[in-house]
């Protein structure tokens, strides 16, 4: 009994162990996307990773883990994602002001149940006249390419179609020959196990 005390007391203290490594966090935006990936820390003490991002002044050290949120409510540009064990996330149609000062924070569960939070600035990156140019060439493409057809009005099939409609159809025939439907009386369990 006490061996068994004594493996389940190790087995206890093993899984609370405190978190030993906080991951790097590195994040990048083009105006309306952010990325961020994180790496370096301990892939056995995590359950998950929730991330998100805030705006407007922050007063917390950047990759450092703590267990008391960097934030006072909630994140004001978006809100908490889950991510699992995934270390690359993006978001997409994000209205950013490159005036403004943003950052990611990373959530991170441990093993033992508590909340760990690493927070990191947000890095603009400059588009070039390059890339905005083939972005514009690209949607052009893509507009034209998936442009609606247009419809003519004598369309083979459509007179295919109405020329059916008017012929008399297999139900109509059926009914003529054999008469209306005439669906068997169903049975309830009961008539099977009368007395």
């Amino acid at each position: 009994m006490l061996h068994q005390l004594v493996i389940f007391l190790l087995l206890a203290l093993s899984v609370s162990a405190s978190f030993t490594q906080c991951p790097r966090v590195t994040a990048v935006s083009d105006g309306d996307k952010i990325s961020a990936s994180w790496e370096g820390y301990n892939v056995r003490e995590v359950i998950s990773f929730d991330w998100s991002v805030v705006g407007g002044s922050f007063n917390g050290i950047d990759n450092l883990c703590t267990s008391i949120s960097p934030i006072g409510g909630l994140p004001n540009v978006m809100y908490w994602s889950r991510v699992r064990k995934s270390n690359q996330v993006s978001s997409q149609y994000l209205s950013l002001d490159r005036n403004e000062e943003y950052r990611v924070l990373l959530r991170i569960t441990a093993q033992d149940g508590t909340f760990q939070f690493v927070s990191a600035p947000v890095e603009f990156i400059e588009k070039s006249v390059e890339d905005i140019v083939s972005t514009q060439e690209q949607s052009a493409e893509t507009k034209t390419r998936f442009s609606p057809l247009e419809v003519t009005q004598n369309c083979e099939i459509d007179e295919q179609n109405r020329c059916r409609a008017a012929q008399i159809s297999t139900r109509e025939k059926l009914n003529d020959l054999y008469g209306a439907p005439q669906w068997a009386t169903r049975q309830s369990a009961n008539f099977i196990y009368s007395e």
